[in-house]
């Protein structure tokens, strides 16, 4: 399904079948998955490590949750 070929120096993922899209990005182990274009990004989405590379998401609500806390609080009056 992930083709490389000998002019390109990086793996090339493109398709016309949905189905054979989704089955890849199931099976890849990246952080970022590209179909059909270049590089997908958008300053809203998370980006950063996958398993066990040592960093963690920065950008988007993935990136701020981060660095927050969860606090429930629960009141009656």
């Amino acid at each position: 399904m992930l083709a490389r070929r000998s002019d390109r120096p990086r793996p090339v993922s493109a398709t016309k079948d949905l189905g054979r899209s989704h089955r890849l990005t199931k099976v890849v182990k990246a952080g970022t998955v590209g179909l059909n274009c270049a590089f997908p990004y958008d300053h809203s989405m998370p980006f950063g490590g996958y398993q066990q590379c040592g960093w963690g998401h920065e950008s988007g609500k993935a990136g701020i949750e981060t660095y927050l806390q969860t606090k429930i609080v629960w009141a009656q009056m």
